[in-house]
């Protein structure tokens, strides 16, 4: 069987549905950028009148963001040809495009909880 908009998935098969078109930091890219920042959090946190430590640590926080909000602009960026081809394979026109409010595995996890 192949699943399309013409011909979807039985719901009795279906626990959440979201369709992703994934933009993300690939799995362990950020590492470095997590280890360093924890570092400098452990570093300012026993030196905490360090200025330089501190600078260091405002840096790193202030790369962080950018490196995360660019993947946001991104994202933002390919929704208009994301729902073209969408509409062109026969989504209904009521699909609309947005970045996710939290990983895939939060959102998992969030909507599991709200379950009786």
């Amino acid at each position: 069987m192949e699943e399309s908009f013409a011909a979807p998935l039985p719901a009795a098969k279906v626990f959440n549905t979201t369709l992703v078109n994934e933009l993300q930091v690939e799995l362990g890219m950020e590492a470095a950028y997590v280890a360093r920042l924890r570092d400098l959090d452990t570093q300012v946190a026993a030196n905490p009148n360090d200025a330089a430590l501190k600078a260091q640590l405002d840096g790193a926080r202030f790369v962080w963001a950018q490196y995360t909000g660019a993947m946001k602009v991104l994202t933002e960026l390919k929704g208009a040809n994301i729902i073209k081809k969408l509409k062109s394979a026969g989504a209904p026109s009521g699909i609309t495009w947005s970045a996710p409010s939290d990983s895939k595995g939060n959102i998992a996890l969030k909507i599991l909880a709200d379950r009786d």
